[in-house]
């Protein structure tokens, strides 16, 4: 009779181990997941700058109409602060606080 544990050691994939892999589905398993991975690496490549070339062109012709219709005193205010932000500390500056700051980058 076996055990529960010894059973379930051999129903669970141990993913921390190197063998378990090509052992479970052999060669083509292991190019299905390299080229998997690959594809994936160079969607994030393609994906994340063209994300924030998108996001910018939208922002750079949307924002300053819609912000000028809005009633709202805080978006007239929050607009004139970051100007005087951009003027004060440059483009440069903004765009690295803007990217590799987390909590920038959330609000």
């Amino acid at each position: 009779m076996t055990t529960s544990s010894h059973l379930a050691s051999h129903l669970a994939a141990d993913v921390l181990d190197a063998h378990w892999l090509p052992a479970a589905f052999g060669v083509p398993g292991v190019g299905v997941v390299v080229f998997a991975g690959t594809c994936l690496l160079v969607a994030a490549a393609v994906g994340a700058p063209a994300r924030a070339r998108s996001g910018y062109l939208s922002g750079r012709e949307a924002a300053g109409p819609r912000i000028h219709r809005s009633r709202s005193w805080r978006s007239h205010e929050g607009v004139k602060h970051a100007e005087n932000l951009l003027k004060r500390y440059a483009h440069a500056k903004a765009v690295v606080v803007a990217r590799f700051i987390p909590v920038v980058r959330t609000c």
